[in-house]
């Protein structure tokens, strides 16, 4: 099968041919017909900016896809979204904690090298619908973490509060 080549086609990809058009005239929101089991309103395409890891963008972006498919990525109004910064000190403490244990020097010194360069990111964005608790986060290349989440909010923005939505990529 040849490679999906316009934004469409990748969204027609993700959600298995039902897509119906783009929303607000954007290139990057599609809106999905809805088929007999149901499945997201809407797919929204979101690109790897190329000065960033692939590594950690793949990781982000297959954990949102898993989601997506699952129907757990829904818009959430900032209204409802609780974040007190609270759970992401906590988490980055406990991972700066195992860093300053770490009895090798240098190790520890690769390890808080590769710490700085990252945060604690919602692996289920709290935008879409994630929980502000521990076992929401990971650590992420500060880069991807905030690349992937501007990209969301600016797709998401017009859309239905509670509308459901999937993950595709324009350039990996």
């Amino acid at each position: 099968m040849a490679r999906p080549r316009t934004n469409a086609q990748i969204a027609r990809n993700a959600v298995g041919g039902k897509l119906v058009s783009k929303v607000l005239g954007r290139n990057n929101v599609f809106k999905v017909a809805k088929g007999g089991k149901g499945g997201p309103d809407y797919v929204i395409i979101l690109k790897r900016n190329t000065k960033h890891p692939t590594g950690d963008f793949r990781k982000k972006i297959k954990a949102l896809q898993g989601l997506g498919s699952r129907g757990k990525l829904k818009k959430t109004p900032a209204s409802q979204i609780n974040r007190t910064g609270k759970a992401q000190a906590d988490y980055r403490k406990k991972i700066q904690d195992q860093i300053n244990a770490e009895p090798d020097a240098a190790k520890r010194k690769t390890m808080q090298d590769t710490f700085d360069t990252m945060d604690a990111d919602h692996i289920h964005e709290l935008q879409a619908g994630g929980l502000d608790i521990a076992s929401n986060m990971w650590m992420l290349d500060s880069g991807v973490n905030r690349s992937v989440g501007a990209q969301i909010m600016n797709r998401i923005k017009d859309l239905p509060n509670g509308a459901t939505f999937q993950i595709a990529v324009s350039r990996w």
